[in-house]
Order: structure tokens, then sequence, then C-alpha cells
């Protein structure tokens, strides 16, 4: 970038590469650096990704949260704040490297993800297993011995013991 920079400017001399990324205040370039674009652009890809405005591309991009979650984090939310920091580098091969770049940004700089469309566990398709792993407060109340037994009968998923629905009730405020 320094060379490109020497040539399009036409500098008679070579210069620092450092110049570029400090700040105009002590007679630099202030250009961010390479790692901090390519950080917030991975956080921003992840984000459009999850809120992708194609169904399909959406869906895809939290199936593959979902796996993140279940397969190496043991049913935790990796991009929250209370999720343990473990590195997902060597995950690289199942998981998109902007995604794990992205995350360990979120860590580094002490924010979050939030899910806050929970509307999959109205629809039942989510494992009991994956409901007591990913909730250790429901997990420490509920009886060892049960969910190995209602495994053998069958009831695997939260449809199997019923159906919810959402209310939409109209506000009376308008």
């Amino acid at each position: 970038i320094a060379h490109v920079i020497h040539d399009y400017l036409r500098f008679p001399f070579s210069f620092n590469s450092g110049l570029l990324s400090l700040t105009i205040a002590l007679f630099g370039f202030s250009f961010p650096s390479i790692s901090r674009l390519n950080t917030s652009a991975a956080v921003t890809g992840l984000q459009c990704d999850l809120n992708h405005p194609i169904n399909a591309f959406r869906t895809m991009a939290r199936i593959t949260l979902t796996d993140w979650s279940c397969m190496p984090d043991g049913c935790r939310y990796p991009l929250a704040r209370s999720s343990h920091h473990q590195s997902f580098v060597h995950a690289h091969e199942c998981l998109p490297w902007a995604w794990i770049l992205a995350r360990e940004t979120l860590f580094n700089v002490d924010c979050t993800i939030v899910p806050t469309d929970q509307f999959h566990l109205l629809e039942g398709h989510i494992s009991m297993l994956h409901i007591l792993n990913s909730s250790p407060r429901l997990a420490s109340s509920f009886p060892s011995v049960a969910l190995p037994s209602l495994t053998r009968n069958g009831f695997t998923q939260l449809s199997h013991f019923g159906s919810w629905s959402a209310q939409n009730t109209a506000s009376p405020f308008r």
C-alpha cells in the first residue's frame, strides 16, 4: 500500500510504511490498519449473513451458527459474551474463516451479537438435549434420569411435548 501511495502522490522519496497508520496529528496519513479493516469487515459480514434479506441465505447462515453452537461449542451460543473464550481457529474447515475472525474480534472488544429472534423455539424443532445443554440453570433442575428415559421412548424434540403459538395482540396505542 505504501508503494501505491508513493507512486500515486509522486513523492520524491520512499517513506516508512508506519506513517500510513500514524495519526495526522503526528504527521501520518491516519489510514486504518489492514488488520483493523479485515476485522471490521468480518463482523459486518457476519451481521449481514445472519440478517440477510434473502431468506435462503439467512437460513443457511443460521444453520451454520446452530452447527457452530452445537458441535464444537457444546450448545453454547458462540457470539455471546458469556461464552467461554475458546479459539476456533482449528475449526476453519467447518466454519467460515470470516466468522471465526468476527468472533475473536467481538471477544477482544468485549461485545456480543445478541440472538433476539427466538421464533424457532415456537416451532418445536429443537432437541431437548440442546435446550438442556444451552441452559445450565434449566439443566440443574431437570432430573438426570429423565432425558435418557424420554429419549428411549421417542421424545427427543420440544414438539413431542406440545405446541406453542405467539399471539399478536393489537396494541391499544396507535
